[in-house]
């Protein structure tokens, strides 16, 4: 009896999952995938940040720079908003 008496139960639950669920292992690699999309941002702004430090004044200036700027371009440069 405790089958009949569960069964509505367990037909509700089925029925209110939604079909296109992602499974854990999609979750998990959109999780991987996302974490190396940030990893390799994260490594292009300080790479484009120390080669922007690493030059002096008059050449920043030829650039249109300014130190306190770099920070920024550096950023933009790796795709942050």
């Amino acid at each position: 009896m405790a089958l009949t008496a569960d069964a509505p139960l367990a037909a509700s639950r089925a029925a209110s999952a939604p079909a296109d669920a992602p499974s854990l292992g999609q979750i998990l690699r959109g999780m991987v995938s996302l974490a190396g999309v940030r990893l390799a941002r994260w490594r292009e702004y300080h790479r484009t940040l120390a080669e922007l430090q690493a030059l002096d004044n008059r050449v920043l200036a030829d650039m249109g720079l300014h130190r306190s700027s770099l920070q920024g371009v550096a950023r933009e440069a790796a795709g942050y908003k």
